[in-house]
């Protein structure tokens, strides 16, 4: 295989400066150094939030952002279209590229790989149930990348699943999930929590918060008591703020939240409530078990059954707002049951650190060279 004469050097092309994935590549440059690259389309998507962003302490460079935006379930989506991506793979010389997702970016990334004789690993946010909601355009691209990968990298079971799908081999299969700060959430855990109930996420059709209000509805009439928690902001923030005036619940809408207060607001309420119809990951849990908030979910988000394992760490339920107002008023009702689950969680979300993240990239990386 042609390439570079030093040490083997390790490009990664990932969308943005993701609070989530950040310290994953400052965690990989501990081990790689500066044969480690990060190339970045954009320093945030522009259905972030301004501040959604963490500044690297690896080698990077963004690249002159070119994107065009679409609408799904919801959700903005990002395609970006990044030429001068070829002029910093040029210029750094990579023994392997990774790309994250298909973006035409990502696919002149694994063009400049190919057409260089280098290593290549695909990898990806998304998880099989994710995947069944994207275009045939999608699966097309799929089919033509993911077989010839030297090495494919997930976030879950689910994210396996799909590389498995479009035709990977299992033992080329690595996992690099999305992390939160970990010691600075177990700082956040505390026995006494001002609220009961907790929504975390974009205020938008595909994250169900009129679901969340629906269940809210049913703890309430069975007790009174109940405080409720709302972190996020969107469209239909005004009308889940009335919804919850109404029920007469005490309750909070706290708006976008900084990371660096993420952790108290989670510590602050004893159950997060995660419903979704579209979540690829969903790191929302990660960061509730973090302070030792058990979640409550269903099926769809990448993080159910992996994070969130039903019965220990959490539930995962079906959409039936009747069914998760039972579970909730049950763990609400016994604490023996409520705290164990607590501890079960912490303890189990100690396993998803950025530096166990890494260390699967470099995994990764290394049976890509193999």
């Amino acid at each position: 295989m042609a390439g570079p004469s030093e040490r083997p050097r390790l490009a990664v092309l990932y969308q943005q400066m993701s609070p989530t994935r950040v310290p994953v590549f400052d965690a990989l440059a501990e081990t790689l150094g500066d044969s480690l690259l990060v190339v970045y389309p954009s320093q945030r998507e522009g259905d972030r939030h301004g501040t959604w962003w963490t500044q690297p302490k690896h080698a990077y460079t963004v690249l002159r952002q070119r994107a065009l935006s679409y609408e799904l379930f919801g959700m903005r989506r990002y395609v970006h279209f990044n030429p001068d991506v070829w002029g910093v793979l040029r210029r750094f010389d990579p023994t392997c590229v990774a790309i994250w997702n298909f973006n035409p970016t990502m696919l002149l990334g694994a063009l400049y790989a190919r057409a260089h004789r280098r290593r290549l690993i695909v990898a990806t946010d998304a998880c099989l149930k994710s995947d069944r909601f994207n275009t045939p355009v999608h699966g097309i691209v799929r089919r033509l990348m993911i077989p010839g990968a030297d090495a494919v990298v997930g976030t879950s079971v689910g994210s396996r699943d799909l590389f498995l799908r479009w035709g990977a081999s299992a033992d080329a299969y690595f996992n690099c999930w999305l992390v939160v700060d970990l010691e600075r959430y177990a700082r956040e855990r505390r026995h006494e929590r001002e609220y009961d109930l907790l929504f975390s996420g974009q205020l938008i059709e595909r994250k169900l918060p009129h679901f969340f209000v629906d269940v809210v509805e049913r703890v309430s009439a069975r007790r009174p008591e109940t405080s409720v928690l709302v972190l996020g902001e969107g469209r239909l923030s005004g009308s889940v703020a009335s919804r919850l005036e109404k029920l007469g619940v005490r309750y909070k809408m706290a708006g976008f939240v900084q990371q660096a207060d993420l952790p108290a607001a989670y510590g602050s309420a004893r159950l997060l409530l995660f419903p979704s119809k579209l979540d690829a990951y969903g790191v929302v849990a990660n960061e509730a078990l973090a302070v030792g908030t058990p979640v409550i979910c269903n099926d769809e988000p990448g993080a159910a059954g992996e994070v969130v394992l039903d019965g220990k760490t959490g539930r995962i339920l079906p959409l039936d707002p009747e069914r998760w107002a039972g579970a909730v008023l049950e763990l609400l009702g016994d604490p023996v049951k409520y705290h164990a689950l607590s501890d079960a969680g912490f303890a189990h979300v100690q396993n998803y650190s950025a530096a166990r993240a890494a260390e699967g990239l470099r995994l990764a990386f290394a049976y890509a060279l193999r």
